[in-house]
């Protein structure tokens, strides 16, 4: 749709969604090997291109607010593991 003359701003917007397939290696779901994290200030830290989260564990696990499925997994995993029983 054009925008009406002399606005500049975008009135609508259309929303999407996209399936994306991510390998890791067996056992180490991390930032580390995720597409979509990317070094920053010359590597001295990362960050996540789908949230701007800011990742200090991103060699250990993922960002806190990680939208892929496998996050909920590794929430629940890490839970059973302090779990005392």
């Amino acid at each position: 749709m054009p925008r009406p003359p002399g606005t500049g701003k975008c009135l609508e917007y259309e929303d999407y969604e996209i399936t994306v397939q991510l390998h890791f290696p067996k056992g180490k779901v991390s930032c580390a090997y995720c597409e979509f994290s990317h070094a920053e200030n010359a590597g001295s830290r990362m960050r996540c291109n789908l949230t701007a989260e800011l990742l200090p564990y991103w060699k250990e696990t993922i960002g806190q607010r990680c939208p892929l499925p496998i996050h909920q997994q590794i929430i629940e995993s890490e839970e059973n593991e302090n779990d005392p029983l």
